[in-house]
């Protein structure tokens, strides 16, 4: 460069010294570098930090060291500086901790406030969050207004964009767990200014996330969640099954109709791995104790969940624990050098319940946890998260039976979708209705309502108690079976029960049905799903057979519980070999329990 030249000039800052010059004026000499670490300019601009304060001018820029920029030098009577005009800087990108010279310019935005400052991360239409500050610019165009992420930001819709004014929804995490949404601070990025606060993420108000879920649930037809222990090498073997299910237990709460249940010792495998036991994707929910970790050695524990590729419904979570590298403990008094077993369990099978981390400190879904801390109760937050996804909306209380034509008493208990109590609640939001059933098949307590037109309508008899409590009462209930459908604002209170009013025959739950495998055909290398009822509990084997009669494999071989199930089946093994194109016989036998005939069903494989 030549004097009285103007030139762009780009590098990353390794110098920017502040002192007082011989015209003694301070001034803050700065040096850039390139990537090889050779000069590619030295400049001063007035101002600079004396002591514990920093001196500016307004209009000229500062420099941090470590930050990358690009710059048009002018020369002047002090040697080279900043030339004039609003591009003669170009911020490229920060220190590596995030702060740069904007920090101290009048571009910078700030956010001051939130409203409200906590809630769930969840789908469809979130909360919405009003973001107060300055300097973010009349119109939105490239700016955004992101959350925090996991080591990352996340992007939140934004609703309306004004220079101290953002309304922006809380972002939806991920359906495949990438992005979270966590607890952190709320920051605008504009073009002109960069990051909120001049970092990407200090600084600033923070949002707290009590829950969040990324939308996907558990069909109705897999509830409750059915929990298998494989015992091999679990601290306590099979005696551990009471702690296994102690550790769920705190998930089972009233605002919530999912329910996560103890099912028994297995030798299934968890998660996608071949092993000597029942392979995984058979549709246990198994919990693994490894004493040789293939994973990460710093993760403590790991939920795998098999999901259906078009619904995103879970068909199958297993949970495996590090035995290998970490010390636990299940003692109550804890060991500050071990970690809490029950505690990573709870957390865990908040997991298999679809919620995702948090990073509150009671939370017992928070990401990070180290030896010897116990959160082994589900908090108030966790309860909301676990409410919102599968929501009761409240508990009612019937009868199983009643005489002919005698009044049928109810009490409801009415709670709002994160399963908090609602009192006061006046009778006319809460309705009650008498369906009528026809004798042939039996709904899930789980079902939605049903398209039959009620025998009856009634109101709730008085607005709740203080306790979200009322009762409701059909006058004269005749002969017959009915199922009691009550709502709250609108809202389906489950599980859903069934009266009997007189002599009226019970209808079976379920009566044994084998519709086979759908799609058909299957396409090679796809999966197909093998759906089926039973009347009872029974121990069930269904193996898959060519066209010559030999054992291709064994799909499943275990006890199921009354009703309907779903199975995967694929047409490719656990080595990635595809079935040969052809027909196929689905075989189902019962071992024990229901007795039929062996039932068999025709599957047919394409290329």
């Amino acid at each position: 460069m030549s004097p009285g030249s103007v030139s762009r000039v780009f590098g990353r800052v390794t110098t920017a010294v502040s002192g007082f010059d011989a015209d003694g004026v301070l001034r803050t000499h700065v040096v850039l570098v390139d990537g090889a670490g050779r000069e590619t300019a030295r400049f001063a601009v007035p101002g600079g930090v004396i002591g514990d304060a920093r001196w500016v001018v307004d209009g000229v820029p500062a420099f941090f060291v470590g930050e990358t920029v690009e710059v048009a030098l002018a020369d002047s009577r002090a040697g080279w500086t900043i030339a004039a005009g609003d591009d003669a800087v170009v911020r490229l990108e920060p220190t590596f901790d995030g702060r740069s010279g904007a920090l101290l310019e009048d571009e910078v935005p700030t956010v001051q406030s939130l409203t409200p400052d906590l809630g769930g991360a969840t789908p469809g239409v979130g909360t919405l969050v009003t973001v107060r500050g300055a300097r973010f610019g009349a119109t939105q165009g490239d700016s955004r207004v992101t959350f925090q992420g996991l080591f990352e930001r996340v992007d939140a819709p934004v609703v309306s964009w004004s220079d101290d004014v953002v309304e922006c929804r809380i972002p939806q995490p991920g359906l495949l767990g990438v992005p979270q949404v966590l607890t952190g601070t709320v920051k605008v990025w504009t073009a002109a200014g960069g990051w909120s606060d001049g970092h990407q993420f200090n600084n600033g108000p923070r949002f707290r996330v009590l829950y969040q879920w990324a939308g996907d649930h558990w069909p109705k037809a897999r509830l409750p969640v059915r929990v298998w222990l494989n015992p091999e090498g679990f601290p306590g073997g099979a005696g551990a099954a009471s702690m296994v299910a102690a550790s769920f237990a705190g998930w089972n709460t009233a605002g919530s109709y999912a329910r996560l249940e103890y099912a028994g010792l297995t030798h299934a495998e968890a998660g996608p791995h071949v092993g000597t036991g029942v392979r995984s994707g058979d549709g246990r929910n198994t919990v693994r104790w490894r004493t040789v970790w293939p994973h990460d050695p710093g993760i403590l524990a790991i939920t795998w969940s098999l999901i259906d590729t078009l619904t995103y419904e879970r068909r199958e979570v297993d949970i495996e624990i590090n035995g290998a590298d970490h010390r636990w403990t299940t003692a109550d008094e804890g060991d500050l050098d071990a970690f809490d077993l029950p505690s990573t369990l709870t957390h865990e099978f908040g997991h298999w319940l679809r919620l995702g981390h948090t990073q509150l400190v009671a939370s017992v879904m928070r990401l990070v946890v180290a030896p010897g801390q116990r959160r082994r109760e589900v908090s108030a937050a966790d309860r909301f998260g676990a409410s919102f996804i599968h929501p009761s909306y409240g508990t009612l209380t019937a009868p199983a039976a009643i005489a002919e034509d005698a009044p049928l008493m109810l009490t409801v208990i009415a709670r709002d979708r994160k399963g908090d109590l609602q009192p006061g609640l006046a009778a006319g939001r809460l309705r009650s209705y008498l369906v009528p059933l026809d004798g042939t098949t039996m709904p899930s307590p789980l079902d939605s309502a049903l398209d039959v037109p009620p025998l009856e309508v009634v109101f709730g008899d008085r607005p709740t108690d203080g306790d979200g409590a009322t009762t409701v009462r059909f006058e004269r209930v005749p002969r017959g079976l009915y199922r009691i459908e009550v709502t709250v604002d609108g809202q389906l209170v489950r599980p859903v029960p069934v009266v009997r009013a007189g002599d009226a025959p019970i209808v079976p739950a379920s009566t044994l049905a084998f519709a086979g495998v759908t799609p058909q055909p299957l396409a090679s290398g796809m999966r197909g799903i093998v759906r089926f009822s039973l009347p009872q509990s029974t121990q069930l084997k269904l193996d898959l057979y060519d066209v010559r009669g030999a054992h291709v494999r064994s799909v499943a071989n275990e006890r199921f519980a009354a009703g309907a199930h779903e199975l995967p089946l694929w047409t490719r093994d656990e080595g990635g070999t595809t079935m040969a194109p052809g027909i196929y016989f689905l075989r189902m036998t019962a071992i024990a329990g229901a007795t039929f005939a062996p039932q068999t069903r025709r599957v047919v494989v394409l290329p």
